[in-house]
């Protein structure tokens, strides 16, 4: 997938404004690893992860990314994303 400059520019200027957006900053996390720039997805994933580090969407995005580029910290994000999951109530 092909990001659109616009796009990403317009994101990067809304961070740029308010860059603890935790949510603009996931979706332009996820619009850079499916066009296919994981460093960039990374890096906005260890952002959010260093205030939410429960955050299970920049765990599986970071996982993602990370065992794109052949990191090891792929391991640490997959391990903690699956404790959290398997601690969260199933609504019973």
């Amino acid at each position: 997938m092909v990001l659109d400059p616009s796009v990403r520019a317009a994101l990067e200027t809304a961070l740029a404004a308010n860059p603890d957006d935790i949510p603009v900053r996931l979706h332009l996390a996820g619009l850079l690893a499916g066009a296919g720039d994981a460093g960039a997805a990374l890096a906005h994933c260890t952002t959010v992860l260093a205030e939410q580090p429960d955050n299970q969407e920049a765990l599986r995005l970071a996982a993602a990314a990370a065992r794109e580029l052949g990191d090891a910290r792929a391991a640490g994000y997959e391990r903690l994303l699956g404790a959290l999951q398997a601690a969260a109530p199933t609504g019973q």
